[in-house]
Parts: structure tokens; C-alpha cells; sequence
């Protein structure tokens, strides 16, 4: 499993975490396994009790771990948020920031929960994405990984693997810094470029 550490965007800066990893890797050719590692001082953030997984919207409103994928060359690209009481979100878009859509939920992603008072981990299963985003055989994505981290009170961070604009934009294309090639081993672009 590759591990990539994201930042903080300079503009919305948090005392709560030390580290933030994500590790990524297809588990086939059609499941995407990701496993979220955040330590620091966990009782600083706001998150949610562990609940049943349920499909909700608006989940970046408060601490949502996120994930964006995109087929190489393409406008197309879905999102998925997870937050830490379980509830998940799931869009297609048809380019940036346009023609949002609720994803079929034939196969709903697959969350588990860990926490500690000095680390949090979500790990999400992702299944049946594939065919929404025209992926061919080689299962090859251009990935963008994010998180909205609230503090307990009621500030939040914005955190990806690279942030190219001067205000938090986690579908800016220069966020798809991540090659995730099934069978492959991954490589992500240069990320000099922070602004």
C-alpha cells in the first residue's frame, strides 16, 4: 500500500494534528482500499460517534475524509466523503465543479472506524466506481486525496495532498496528483508547487 501524507492549507492552520497519512492501493481491479491515519491530539477534533453507514450529503460541513478519482485524460471524475460516524457521500461530475450527481449506490463503500486519544483511522473499501468513470483494464486513476478536519471549537482545516489556489479547492485539476495504476506502482507528480 502506497502512504501520502497531506498537508494543511496555509490560509486555515490546525494545532490538533501531528500527521495526517493516507494509504492507497486497488485491492483488484475494481476495489480501492484507502486507510486514513491522523495523529496528534485526537480529543482536540471534532468527530461524530461511530454510527450505521448511511448515505448523507453536505458532509464536508464538519470532519469529512475525502477521496476524488479521475480516469487520466478525462473531465469526468466522482468524489467520496466519509465522515467519522460512518455516513458517506458519493458524486459524479461531468468536469470542475459541474453537472454534479448523486453516484448509484449499488455498491455502497464499506467504512471502518479506530480511535484512540492520540490517533484516528477510517479505512474505506470502494467498490463500483469503475464503470462510472470509464476506467479501461489497466484500472489506471489520477487521484486527489483530502480531508475538513473540525477542532472542538468549530474551526476547520483543509487539508490535501497538494493545494494549488490560495483558497482550500480540493476539485482544482492540479489536485490529482496521485497515478494509481492497478498492478502498477503508484507515483505521485511533483508537489513543489504549494502555494
Amino acid at each position: 500500500m502506497t502512504a501520502v501524507a497531506l498537508t494543511c492549507h496555509p490560509a486555515t492552520p490546525c494545532n490538533g494534528i501531528d500527521r495526517f497519512d493516507v494509504g492507497i492501493h486497488w485491492i483488484t481491479a475494481t476495489e480501492l482500499s484507502l486507510h486514513y491515519t491522523i495523529d496528534g491530539d485526537v480529543n482536540r477534533l471534532r468527530l461524530p460517534n461511530p454510527g450505521p453507514a448511511r448515505r448523507s450529503d453536505r458532509l464536508w460541513e464538519s470532519t469529512c475524509l475525502e477521496v476524488f478519482l479521475r480516469a487520466p485524460g478525462s473531465n469526468d471524475y466522482c468524489e467520496f466523503n466519509f465522515a467519522p460516524s460512518a455516513a458517506w457521500a458519493a458524486y459524479v461530475f461531468k468536469a470542475y465543479r459541474d453537472g454534479m450527481m448523486p453516484m448509484a449506490a449499488d455498491h455502497p463503500p464499506q467504512l471502518t472506524v479506530r480511535s484512540t486519544r492520540s490517533r484516528f483511522e477510517l479505512d474505506a473499501l470502494l467498490s463500483g466506481f469503475t464503470e462510472s468513470l470509464r476506467i479501461g483494464e489497466c484500472g489506471r486513476l489520477s487521484v486527489g486525496i483530502a480531508a475538513v478536519i473540525e477542532e472542538q471549537g468549530g474551526a476547520r482545516s483543509y487539508w490535501a495532498l497538494r493545494h494549488p489556489s490560495a483558497h482550500p479547492d480540493f476539485h482544482h485539476p492540479e489536485s490529482f496528483v496521485l497515478t494509481l495504476g492497478f498492478g502498477e506502482s503508484p507515483s505521485v507528480s511533483d508537489l513543489g508547487s504549494h502555494h
